[in-house]
């Protein structure tokens, strides 16, 4: 599966740091702090989802130990007890498989989502301090060239030289904080829909052999 975007922000407008390319920036910004937040409570729901299901996998465990004492019971009676054993041999297949799917969610919506915000978004939010600063850098160069006295040339040389250095340094890194975000926002797809295409493989992986089992049981249940 392919997704492409272009940049999320005009080139120009980012080397002329035009409104528009300031506006258009603090949009990208509130988009990139909301997928923070959302992404945060699925990893938070998730890891409340798989914590909940190995609680539910250790306590049908303890039912099937608790089974297996109550098969003592039968052992004088070897039909029954062959019938007990079949019943909870089953039980402990249906906790293998979820305990895998559990291991699935673990592996791909808590690792995953986690990578990409403690990463890819991290990244994104460095970036965009490290524009601020050299942005704020910016600003005292303007205000020192504009108020460099001209009767005194090599003062108003430094202004010049200091605010041309600065803009440069400024376009530079608005046009690597510009890529970071298109970058962000184009993978921002790709790592979603993959995980949870991945989470839904072991979803569907998982119901085929829960139905595998109960079939293999029908003739069982039949007699």
């Amino acid at each position: 599966m392919v997704f492409q975007i272009g940049p999320v922000i005009e080139l120009q407008e980012c080397l002329r740091d035009s409104p528009k390319f300031r506006s258009t920036l603090e949009e990208q910004e509130a988009q990139i702090e909301l997928l923070e937040q959302k992404l945060e409570r699925v990893i938070k729901a998730c890891g409340t989802m798989v914590d909940t299901g190995k609680t539910y996998v250790s306590q049908q465990s303890q039912l099937a130990n608790c089974l297996w004492d109550l098969s003592v019971c039968f052992h004088d009676d070897p039909d029954t007890t062959s019938k007990l054993n079949r019943l909870i041999h089953s039980l402990q297949e249906m906790n293998k498989f979820h305990t895998i799917l559990l291991d699935q969610a673990s592996r791909t919506i808590l690792k995953n989502l986690t990578s990409f915000v403690k990463e890819d978004i991290k990244a994104a939010r460095e970036s965009r301090h490290y524009l601020e600063k050299v942005s704020s850098e910016l600003d005292a160069a303007l205000q020192r060239n504009s108020s460099a006295v001209r009767s005194r040339p090599l003062e108003t040389e430094e202004a010049n030289n200091l605010l041309a250095a600065t803009r440069a340094c400024f376009r530079h890194t608005a046009l690597s904080h510009v890529h970071c975000v298109t970058m962000l926002q184009a993978h921002k797809q790709h790592e979603l829909v993959s995980t949870l295409l991945s989470y839904m493989h072991a979803c569907t992986t998982y119901f085929h052999q829960g139905y595998d089992l109960c079939e293999g049981l029908q003739p069982f249940f039949k007699s």
